[in-house]
């Protein structure tokens, strides 16, 4: 193998492929980048056995083949590389890369080894806006559950249905819901769970692409197919990953239906003040809401025995009466600051129920958080 290839082009493929690749003791293999160089391409290729994921860039191709070196070494050194362009020549068992400046000698892993990336039949097909779907997985992936115990709750909830994808998470104690239109109808109705990890690399390679995603799979895999730059400085990326097994939960019946009492604040001023009840907060990061309804105000309240005391309020349109309840102030820092717009709805039962939290510029999204239960 013997390529010539811009080295920022080098650069931005490294740094999206090298996130997937993973320190293994027992498969030393998947710590490495795959080079491969066709016809008049060069693909950069990492797997974590669960995520795959293959970044095409258009290069000059002195000679076919295929190499594999540790991605923590190609990453480090690329971002120490000068000039435009960056050769890389294998030679017997050494890939040599030179620079303007640099000339560097890496000893290569087995080939042979590298796991192959499987590729999912196209069952179903869809196309979205990069920066979109990127945004709308960060407001929900925090919510999925970092246990393994119930593994069909620690992915990242997918339907497609009719000219809609809804994306959703929950760890039993919160949830977050977020539905964005598609341009097409699919013919039918697809339910998906995605791993939380594979929609966290999703979020770091489009959350900048405005360029269409298209969506592909089937039953056991999800294929996300990303144009990123203009040609003929491009580069194409296929990020392939196992879906989880299992029944999603219901969660739609969680979601609170039409609660007694509705609380408008100004959602900017509401983080600040829940943001400084949890530096006061105890180990559950208990923070009180407590409505003053002839006041017009929401009392904001938090105590640690360890640290201290915080008591403040804010101007609120308060609704249905009055209604004392705590949240886990992280989890409710986390909603207020997915959401967009000037105010934020608190929609609340009682201390024991589940409060429904929208934005009123924003009816696309929701979020549910449990309360923290008085003893």
């Amino acid at each position: 193998m013997k390529i010539e290839v811009l080295r920022e082009k080098l650069n931005q493929a490294i740094a999206i492929v090298g996130r997937t690749a993973i320190k293994s003791a027992s498969l030393p293999i998947l710590e490495g980048v795959m080079i491969k160089a066709d016809d008049n391409a060069v693909h950069f290729l990492a797997t974590d056995l669960e995520v795959g994921i293959k970044v095409s860039v258009l290069a000059k191709i002195l000679k076919a083949g295929q190499v594999v070196i540790p991605a923590r070494i190609i990453s480090a050194l690329g971002r120490l590389m000068n000039g435009d362009k960056v050769s890389l020549d294998l030679v017997k068992n050494t890939l040599v890369i030179k620079d303007d400046e640099n000339e560097t000698s890496l000893q290569i892993l087995n080939s042979e080894d590298f796991p192959v990336i499987p590729q999912p039949n196209e069952d179903f097909s869809i196309k979205i806006n990069g920066s979109v779907l990127s945004q709308a997985l960060s407001q929900v992936v925090d919510c999925a559950s970092t246990s393994q115990s119930r593994p069909e709750i620690s992915g990242v909830y997918l339907r497609i249905a009719g000219d809609q994808l809804t994306i959703a998470a929950t760890d039993s104690y919160r949830l977050a819901q977020k539905n964005i239109p598609l341009s097409e109808k699919v013919k039918k109705e697809r339910e998906m769970i995605l791993p939380a990890k594979a929609a966290s690399h999703l979020i770091g390679v489009v959350s900048e692409s405005d360029n269409l995603i298209e969506i592909t799979g089937d039953d056991n895999q999800i294929k996300f197919g990303i144009s990123l730059g203009e040609s003929p400085l491009n580069l194409d990326v296929e990020m392939v990953s196992r879906l989880i097994e299992g029944t999603y939960p219901r969660y739609q019946d969680v979601i609170p239906q039409k609660p007694p009492v509705s609380i408008r604040v100004d959602r900017h001023e509401f983080i600040g003040k829940i943001k400084a009840a949890s530096l006061l907060s105890d180990q559950t990061y208990e923070v009180r809401l407590s409505t003053q309804s002839e006041e017009g105000r929401l009392r904001i309240e938090a105590r640690s025995s360890r640290v201290g005391e915080f008591k403040s309020s804010i101007v609120a349109e308060i609704e249905g009466g009055e209604v004392e309840v705590a949240f886990n102030g992280r989890f409710l820092s986390d909603a207020l600051l997915n959401m967009s717009g000037s105010d934020v709805q608190l929609s609340l039962t009682d201390a024991d129920k589940a409060a429904l939290i929208t934005s009123g510029d924003d009816q696309s999204y929701l979020y549910v958080l449990m309360p923290i239960r008085s003893n």
